[in-house]
C-alpha cells in the first residue's frame, strides 16, 4: 500500500514535466510518464528509507523507526530540520557537520520525505561514487539514470531548470582531494545556469566547498541534553530502559558532555542495553564500549560466536586496538588514509606479539565489528570521536613498563607540541593509572612550577584546575 501511495504521489510531477516539455525532450520523456516507469522510479527512491544501523545490524530499519530531526544553525537562526521546506528558501545549500552527526541520514530523510509529498522529484546522490577525474555532469546523468529516470544532456538540462528536481549531494568531503576544487567550480556552474535548481550538498568542515559564495551554509548543531534524551527514547528498547539511561546521565555530567553526536548517544544506548549499567566515569564508559560492541550480537545468541577475520579473542583484540590508538595519536592522526590505517595496524599487531600480516583482517574487524573507526570518505578513516582514541591510547600506555612510562611523561613534559597532543589522554591516565601519573607527571610538573628541586618533597593538595593552569603556564 505504501509503494502504491508513493507511486501515485510522483505521477502529477512527472506528468507536469512531460506536459511542459517540447520537441525532442517531450519525446524522450514519453516513456517516463508511463505508470510502470513511475513505479520503478518511486521504488528506487523509497529504497533509501531502509538503513542498517550500528544499533541494529540484524535487520534494516526504516528511517521513521529511529530518525530524530536535528537542529540546524544559519547564522543566528536556529531551526529544527524536519522537512526540506524548513531550508528550501536558502537553496542552494551546504549542510555542514562533523563526523557522526548524521549528514547522510539527514539527506536520506529529506529525499524520502520529498518523495511522499510529491511536489518534486528528489535524488540522493553519494559523491563518493564519483570516479577520480570523471566529468561531474556525466556523473549526475549516470546516477539519476540509475534511479530509473533515463537522462541525456538535453533531458538533464530541462529537468534541472524546471524547478521540479531536488539534488541531494552527499559527502563532498569524500571526493578525492585532487577533484574537490574542480567539483566546486562544476557545482557553481550548474547553480549559476539554473536559478530554479533546488540543491543541497553535505560535507564535513574544511573540505574546500566552504569557499563557495553561492552556497548558503547551514550547520548541524551539536546535540544538547534535550535532543540526547529524545534520541535515547527512540533508540532504547523500552521506556523503562530509556528513563534509566536518562536518569544515569543526569548523575554523570562528564559522560553527558561528551555525547555531542547521535553516534555517541547510540554507543551509550548500546552499552547500557548490553551491560545493564552506566558507569559513573567517562573512562569506565569508554572501557565498556569496546566489550559491548564486540559482544552485542554474540550475547543474544547462545552458542554463537561472531567470526573475526583476525581470529583474535576479545582480550587480544582490545589490546591491539589500544596499541593502534596509541600509534595513531602519536602521529597526531585521528583521521587517516587507508595506507596509514594499515601501517598503524601492522605496528599494533607487532607490538602485541602478533603477525603483522593480519593487518587487513584486524582493520576489517575494527571497522565492521566495533565501528569505533569508520570509513569516512574515499579511502579515509576516522575515529568516531577523538576522546575514544585518547582513552584507548591511555590504556596502552598504562600497560607499559615503569621505565617506558617515565620516558613517555618526560617527553611530554619537555615538549609543548607533545603536551597538546597528549593532554586529554593524560587526563584519562590520571584516572586509570594514577600512581604513575602522579609520580612521573604531576609531581614533576608541580615541582617545576613551584621551583622546587626534584630531591625536595611536597605536601600540597592541588585541584584539577590548578593542574591545568600549570600545564598552560608551561
Amino acid at each position: 500500500m505504501q509503494n502504491l501511495a508513493l507511486n501515485y504521489a510522483l505521477r502529477p510531477v512527472v506528468q507536469d514535466l512531460y506536459n511542459s516539455a517540447k520537441g525532442s525532450v517531450k519525446q524522450k520523456l514519453e516513456k517516463i510518464k508511463a505508470d510502470r516507469a513511475v513505479a520503478y522510479l518511486s521504488d528506487n527512491i523509497s529504497y533509501l528509507e531502509k538503513v542498517r544501523t550500528i544499533n541494529n545490524l540484524e535487520r534494516d530499519l526504516t528511517l521513521e523507526e529511529f530518525y530524530v530531526s536535528p537542529t540546524i544553525l544559519f547564522g543566528a537562526e536556529e531551526n529544527v530540520l524536519d522537512s526540506f521546506e524548513t531550508i528550501k528558501h536558502k537553496s542552494p545549500i551546504l549542510v555542514e557537520g562533523i563526523a557522526g552527526q548524521g549528514k547522510s541520514i539527514l539527506l536520506r530523510y529529506i529525499c524520502v520525505h520529498e518523495l511522499k509529498i510529491g511536489e518534486r522529484i528528489p535524488f540522493f546522490i553519494e559523491l563518493r561514487k564519483k570516479e577520480k577525474g570523471q566529468c561531474f555532469r556525466e556523473f549526475l546523468y549516470s546516477r539519476i539514470s540509475s534511479y530509473g529516470l533515463d537522462v541525456d544532456k538535453e533531458v538533464f538540462e530541462y529537468l534541472i531548470g524546471s524547478g521540479r528536481l531536488l539534488l541531494l549531494l552527499d559527502g563532498f568531503d569524500e571526493i578525492h582531494p585532487e577533484d574537490r576544487q574542480s567539483l566546486v567550480v562544476a557545482i557553481e556552474d550548474i547553480v549559476k545556469r539554473n536559478p530554479n535548481l533546488l540543491l543541497v550538498v553535505s560535507s564535513r568542515p574544511n573540505s574546500g566547498i566552504q569557499s563557495s559564495t553561492l552556497l548558503n551554509k547551514v550547520a548541524i548543531k551539536k546535540q544538547d541534553p534535550e535532543s540526547r534524551r529524545e534520541m535515547i527514547r527512540v533508540l532504547a528498547k523500552s521506556t523503562q530502559y530509556a528513563e534509566k539511561i536518562i536518569s544515569a546521565l543526569d548523575k554523570n555530567p562528564s559522560i553527558e558532555e561528551s555525547l555531542s553526536t547521535p553516534l555517541l548517544v547510540t554507543l551509550l544506548t548500546i552499552t547500557y542495553l548490553s551491560e545493564q549499567y552506566i558507569p559513573p566515569t567517562l573512562h569506565e564508559f569508554y572501557d565498556q564500549v569496546f566489550s559491548a560492541l564486540t559482544r552485542r550480537h554474540d550475547s543474544t545468541k547462545p552458542g554463537y560466536e561472531r567470526p573475526r577475520k583476525s581470529h583474535l579473542g576479545d582480550y587480544a583484540f582490545q589490546k591491539v586496538f589500544e596499541a593502534l590508538s596509541f600509534f595513531a595519536l602519536k602521529e597526531n592522526k585521528t583521521r587517516f588514509s587507508a595506507m596509514e590505517f594499515h601501517g598503524f595496524a601492522e605496528r599494533a599487531l607487532q607490538a602485541e606479539g602478533h603477525d603483522a600480516a593480519l593487518a587487513d583482517s584486524i582493520m576489517d574487524d575494527i571497522e565492521k565489528i566495533t565501528c569505533l573507526i569508520i570509513e569516512d570518505g574515499l579511502n579515509e578513516y576516522e575515529y568516531l570521536h577523538k576522546s575514544l582514541q585518547e582513552f584507548f591510547a591511555a590504556q596502552y600506555i598504562k600497560r607499559q613498563s615503569d621505565k617506558n612510562k617515565e620516558k613517555f611523561y618526560a617527553a611530554v613534559i619537555s615538549s609543548i607540541k607533545l603536551s597538546h597532543i597528549w593532554k586529554n589522554a593524560i587526563e584519562f591516565l590520571c584516572e586509570v593509572d594514577s600512581f604513575q601519573y602522579r609520580k612521573n607527571f604531576l609531581f614533576p610538573q608541580i615541582k617545576r612550577f613551584l621551583s622546587v628541586s626534584q630531591d625536595e618533597s611536597i605536601n600540597v593538595k592541588f585541584t584539577k584546575e590548578l593542574i591545568h593552569m600549570i600545564i598552560i603556564e608551561d
